[in-house]
């Protein structure tokens, strides 16, 4: 399935629609009532971190209280926060994976704005530890669609369980001047291949915002695949994602990685 740029924008247009009257954002303040519906974009904001040695125990602490969840609402746009812990990896990843990720789901006309109160939370300790973090790394990305539904379910003699869910993050660099061909696989073939795994909930696709919400390093890669799963048996929804096709020789691996988190909550 192909998503042209116009087909990717009427759908982003129609899942923020829905999900602001879901949630009742347009009353919420003037801010967001002034916000043309159809202006509204999804941004996709990584908060990750590690804690400073010996300062671990205050560090959990901060993400136990939830604060980060509470006050999260304090800024423009933002529909949904999720911590996740690292869980098993689908590949070797080529660096550590920060300990904690922080998922902020943000749709807004306003990016700007909604970026300078992201940070004055962060400054603040509102939407990452201050004085407990050692490194915090953050990446920004537009969404290319709404989350794309997988087949869900569990893998043929999945172990019994309570069904966890995981957030498989895949950032990709490409080869100079091979974009489109990138795009053209990843939406023909690699994102249907991914999603028809039983354990896959959803795929969604990203590009490196030039708005950033935070202290982002200038050399994130360009795009994002973010991949929810749920399963009691997430080495089983692994073995039959590797069995897939080939990669694109459009990706520029050496720059290219990923990781795999586990969320941490309900």
């Amino acid at each position: 399935m192909s998503l042209t740029t116009p087909t990717r924008r009427l759908l982003v247009t129609g899942v923020v629609a829905g999900l602001v009257s879901l949630l009742g954002l347009g009353g919420a303040t003037a801010t967001r009532a002034a916000e043309p519906i159809a202006a509204k974009q999804v941004y996709l904001f990584f908060v990750f971190s590690d804690p400073r040695p010996g300062r671990e125990a205050a560090y959990a602490r901060w993400f136990a209280d939830r604060r980060h969840t509470d006050r999260a609402t304090e800024a423009p746009g933002v529909m949904g926060v999720q911590h996740y812990v690292p869980g098993p990896e689908l590949r070797h990843a080529p660096m550590n994976t920060p300990r904690d990720l922080v998922l902020y789901t943000l749709a807004t006309a306003q990016a700007q704005r909604s970026a300078e109160a992201v940070t004055r939370l962060g400054d603040a300790g509102d939407a990452w530890p201050g004085p407990e973090i050692a490194t915090v790394t953050t990446a920004t990305y537009r969404a290319l669609s709404p989350p794309i539904n997988g087949v869900g379910g569990e893998p043929a003699g999945a172990k019994p369980g309570v069904a966890a869910r995981y957030a498989v993050l895949a950032f990709h660099s490409v080869v100079t001047g091979q974009d489109d061909s990138f795009n053209s696989w990843y939406d023909a073939v690699h994102l249907p291949e991914l999603l028809a795994n039983p354990g896959v909930v959803s795929g969604q696709r990203g590009v490196r915002s030039p708005v950033q919400f935070g202290p982002a390093s200038e050399t994130s890669p360009r795009y994002l695949m973010l991949l929810r799963i749920a399963t009691s048996d997430v080495p089983a929804v692994f073995k039959g994602i590797l069995k897939g096709g080939p990669p694109s020789p459009a990706i520029d691996r050496a720059h290219s990685y990923g990781f795999t988190y586990q969320a941490a909550n309900p």
